[in-house]
């Protein structure tokens, strides 16, 4: 199938086993790939976690205390609210890493894996 999408020159994808990605940078339409983050779900998400597991909140409260997040120790309620504010924001930074990384590594020509070879 894969003659359909290349002239003759494009038997190299064929020959040195190679192929050639497109840059998110190049798509003619914006909306390609767009990642989707339902951020609604997130605090609902934590908050059953937590009434799975209610020790992880230990766990949590060192994450804030490492990342520098003051919270009430005694108050598990805040320190919920934090975690959720924290991982939220984290989760939002995923997409641009991504296509950032994705930019900067993929869009030339990739040699195929190994198993194709």
């Amino acid at each position: 199938m894969l003659y359909k999408y290349c002239d003759t020159k494009g038997f190299g994808i064929l020959l040195k086993s190679r192929f050639r990605l497109t840059r998110f940078d190049d798509f003619n339409d914006p909306f390609e790939l767009q990642f989707g983050i339902d951020v609604d779900s997130g605090p609902s998400n934590i908050k059953r976690e937590y009434k799975e597991n209610p020790n992880i909140i230990n766990d949590w409260n060192r994450i804030l205390t490492n990342k520098e997040i003051e919270n009430d120790i005694n108050s598990n309620e805040d320190i919920l609210n934090k975690f959720t504010k924290l991982k939220i924001s984290d989760f939002l930074k995923i997409p641009d890493f991504l296509r950032k990384h994705w930019n900067e590594h993929v869009g030339r020509e990739s040699a195929a894996h190994p198993a194709f070879r």
